[in-house]
């Protein structure tokens, strides 16, 4: 959920009466370079990016507190799969983009926490829920919101009985710890709400200042009637947030004070000694003449491209006149044709790795969606239409209306089974059909205000769902029964089509072979 680095090691010591001097957990304070709360590594993606964490994280239980030790040529997979782009899974998923205007009582429906409360800690989801009024031009201090000098967003929070943080306040103040996003709204009338970003507290420095609200409580002694009654000054603090994912268009935000907030955290581990990281052998590369004459070659082609850019650009009509040329929709067919070819043999590639996830499967069909046929004229700008559900690749049918594709690995082993004597499709394909069908639901009774909202019509929507491949298939079972039996069941199904990565390769390559000379294939 973050990385960073040991700033300082802290011991404590202590002399017993026996003369011993006894030590205690070292404490180390973290200081925090980067913060992903909201798109933690999955354990399964720690288990499958190197050997060693196949072995860290294959023992011990889920959630367990034991420390794993990182080797120091491991660090740079982890960093790298942190920023890489991926499937994140529910609930730890978050499909709402800032700017989004969701009606509270849908958004507590979906993520949990408390309704009537200014911060909601949602039980359901690891989310905090943080939710301001709209006072325009008021300062914090009058429940509005202000930038301090360093590009802090000062918010207040709730009141308390003097300047301590409880409940509430308290899961704002520490939910870098607790490993949770800080998601911040702005309340609209008739109970509708505006998501501004993800925040992050400062932990330097969390509470700018405590706010006097001229408000007392009294509070009488249950027990002993006859003590003095109690009495507490309401105070409210004032927090400093960074924003991480912020709406653009907030107010008075500079972008050049916007910063990652040092963020230090005190925790105990057990120091080992770790393994000494060996330096990398560079390969071996091939000095050869033929290879100085292809690099040449190729540079002799990049200056041309860069030559012609470069004259498409400074002229006007330049463009013009290349266009009126007869090579001109040569080239541009042989290049068209180069790049869907390159992405057929990337997705066949990937398709043969069975280790191969969804994520690296949809950056390449995101590319390519011509794979799925020429009545589509493109893809939705965004994947989350409807709250909560976030299709893989929403197309765009002529008419403009939506079709949505759900995409599954293909390393499935169980796609088709035999079941008394006949074969039917494994659990796989039923789970990934009844995500499927959810997904329609939700479109169907969102349709007006994603019409409204993003000018796309969803209007019985139907969905592909793109899982397994026959070679993966167990047992005797040839590609021709997996196809035989997923045509049956998708005679049975109305609105949502089941297909296999070999029925999309075959249909790609079958499309790029009619629509032209085939020597264009690299």
């Amino acid at each position: 959920m973050a990385h960073g680095h040991v700033e300082d090691v802290l011991s404590d010591h202590t002399e017993s009466g026996d003369g011993l001097r006894r030590c205690r957990a070292h404490k180390v304070v973290v200081l925090f370079d980067e913060l992903f709360l909201g798109r933690p590594i999955d354990r399964d993606w720690l288990r499958s990016m190197t050997p060693w964490s196949a072995r860290a994280f294959s023992n011990g239980r889920r959630g367990s507190r034991r420390p794993v030790e990182v080797p120091d040529e491991a660090w740079p997979a982890v960093v790298r799969l942190a920023g890489e782009e991926r499937e994140i899974a529910w609930p730890a998923r978050w499909d709402l983009a800032p700017g989004t205007v969701v009606a509270r009582a849908d958004l507590h429906r979906i993520f949990g926490g408390g309704k009537s409360t200014g911060i909601a800690a949602s039980d359901d989801t690891p989310n905090i829920l943080f939710f301001k009024d709209v006072v325009r031009g008021a300062s914090a201090d009058e429940g509005g919101h202000e930038w301090s000098d360093d590009g802090a967003f000062l918010v207040r929070g709730m009141e308390e009985n003097g300047e301590t943080l409880t409940f509430h306040n308290e899961s704002v103040v520490k939910h870098v710890r607790r490993g949770k996003p800080l998601r911040v709204f702005q309340n609209s009338p008739r109970g509708a709400c505006t998501y501004l970003g993800e925040f992050a507290i400062d932990q330097a420095n969390p509470v700018e200042r405590w706010i006097d609200t001229g408000r007392e409580r009294v509070i009488k002694p249950r027990l002993m009637p006859s003590l003095p009654y109690t009495r507490y000054q309401r105070m409210a603090p004032v927090f400093r947030l960074f924003p991480l994912d912020a709406l653009s268009s907030l107010p008075s935000v500079a972008p050049s004070r916007k910063r990652i907030p040092q963020q230090r955290l005190l925790i105990s581990v057990s120091l080992v000694p770790g393994p000494t990281s060996t330096d990398a052998v560079p390969p071996n590369r091939d000095d050869s003449r033929s290879s100085g004459r292809e690099e040449d070659s190729t540079a002799d082609v990049r200056a041309s491209i860069a030559n012609l850019l470069a004259l498409l650009r400074d002229h006007d009509n330049a463009a013009d006149t290349v266009a009126q040329l007869d090579a001109a929709a040569v080239l541009s067919d042989v290049l068209e044709r180069r790049l869907r070819w390159g992405g057929l043999t990337e997705l066949r590639r990937l398709i043969d790795d069975p280790n191969t996830r969804e994520a690296a499967l949809h950056r390449v069909l995101q590319r390519h969606t011509w794979m799925f046929g020429g009545q589509y004229v493109g893809s939705a700008t965004r994947r989350a239409l409807s709250l909560r559900d976030q299709i893989d690749i929403p197309l765009i049918r002529s008419d403009g209306t939506l079709h949505g594709v759900e995409l599954k690995t293909a390393s499935v082993d169980e796609l088709v089974k035999v079941h008394r004597s006949h074969l039917i499709v494994g659990p796989k394909v039923n789970e990934a059909v009844g995500q499927a069908m959810n997904y329609l639901r939700g479109l169907d009774e969102q349709r007006d205000a994603i019409l409204n909202n993003f000018r796309v019509d969803c209007r019985r929507t139907t969905m592909t769902v793109v899982i397994g491949h026959p070679r993966y298939v167990k047992g005797e079972i040839t590609a021709a029964d997996v196809a035989e039996t997923i045509r049956t069941y998708n005679s049975h199904l109305a609105r949502i089509q089941v297909m296999t990565y070999k029925d999309l390769l075959d249909g790609a390559e079958r499309s790029l072979h009619l629509s032209g000379d085939a020597t264009t294939k690299p």
